[in-house]
């Protein structure tokens, strides 16, 4: 039951990280993009705007928010034509400092 819990927690945080960074210039590392869709600074502005309009703290309420749009962006990519670019899995100096820190 608790890797059910973990694998919520990630697919909420990386759905809501989705949703931020698709606003904002992507960076060319796959690495650094996809640890910063993981970050939970939206989480917590989420869950305070939800209290302040008297939403009640549930799962599912958070997982269907954060995983609206990547489903949509999803949808929307298959539907245009357009395929999704080769993962590019070379290490770059800056991608060997993000795993020492």
């Amino acid at each position: 039951m608790e890797i059910i819990s973990i694998i919520i927690f990630f697919a909420i945080s990386y759905g809501l990280g989705f949703m931020i960074t698709s606003f904002m210039k992507n960076s060319e590392n796959n690495l650094e993009k996809n640890l910063m869709r993981i970050s939970l600074r939206f989480f917590s502005i989420l869950a305070v705007l939800l209290r302040m309009i008297k939403v009640p703290v549930q799962w599912l309420i958070y997982l269907i928010i954060s995983l609206a749009y990547p489903v949509y962006s999803l949808v929307r990519n298959l539907f245009s034509g357009s395929r999704s670019p080769k993962l590019n899995l070379a290490y770059k100096t800056d991608t060997v400092f993000i795993f020492g820190v």
